[in-house]
């Protein structure tokens, strides 16, 4: 006779002893001498005022954008490491943009002359407003509360 013995306990199905899976390394760590094994843009980054300031965006003005931080004080040059060129060794130049966003040129504000019928003081367009906030005004810009 004999009962059987109860069958182990269930294991890792083929008999080879279980180990667990390895987990990957962060990908914030700068890459050393040239290694282009982990430079990558982190897809979860984003700018501190703004969530549509990902490493696509930066992209677009790495220039100006690539020293930006996110809510953290985490750059865009540390995050955005592919789209701020921080590929490949090269740690000062971001990438050349074969298509380059160029912006309209700021008209300059006319002072010299007042507008036919003004008060000959300086005034705020009421209307004006930047680019991707409404609620950033003359006020606004100003330093206005």
């Amino acid at each position: 006779g004999g009962g059987g013995g109860g069958g182990g306990g269930g294991g890792g199905g083929d008999g080879s002893p279980t180990t667990p899976a390895p987990v990957p390394s962060p990908t914030t760590a700068s890459p050393v001498g040239g290694s282009t094994g982990g430079c990558a843009d982190d897809p979860d980054w984003h700018g501190k005022f703004n969530k549509a300031h990902t490493c696509a965006y930066i992209g677009g003005a790495p220039t100006q954008r690539c020293q930006w931080e996110n809510a953290n004080g985490v750059s865009a040059l540390d995050a955005c490491e592919e789209t701020c060129g921080e590929c490949d060794g090269n740690e000062t130049d971001p990438p050349i943009d074969p298509n380059p966003v160029t912006q309209a040129p700021i008209p300059s504000p006319v002072t010299a002359s007042p507008v036919e019928g003004s008060t000959g003081g300086c005034v705020d367009d009421p209307n004006w407003h930047g680019k991707f906030n409404e609620a950033h005004t003359c006020a606004y810009i100003g330093g206005a509360p």
